[in-house]
């Protein structure tokens, strides 16, 4: 990962300490975007300062993207001609 993106991984875990549960669920949308886009490997030294539950509740929201990513582009999920 580069410094740039170094950089955005720290404001998103700025972001996921907000007040506002809005900010804070953006935040992590973005950090499971960046995890899909970067991989697993490149984000792990980033979110080694995270607290116990907040990185369960990423981890969370990263498998259901995979799974969510996985089914759509099983033929079950294509629709019926």
């Amino acid at each position: 990962m580069t410094y740039c993106e170094g950089t955005y991984v720290s404001r998103l875990k700025e972001a996921y300490d907000n007040k506002e549960s809005c900010v804070r669920k953006a935040s992590v949308f973005c950090m499971v975007a960046l995890h899909n886009a970067v991989g697993e490997e490149a984000m792990v030294p980033h979110l080694e300062a995270l607290t116990g539950s907040k990185l369960k509740l990423l981890n969370l929201y990263i498998k259901r993207a995979e799974t969510q990513n996985s089914g759509a582009s099983s033929p079950k999920s294509e629709p019926p001609m």
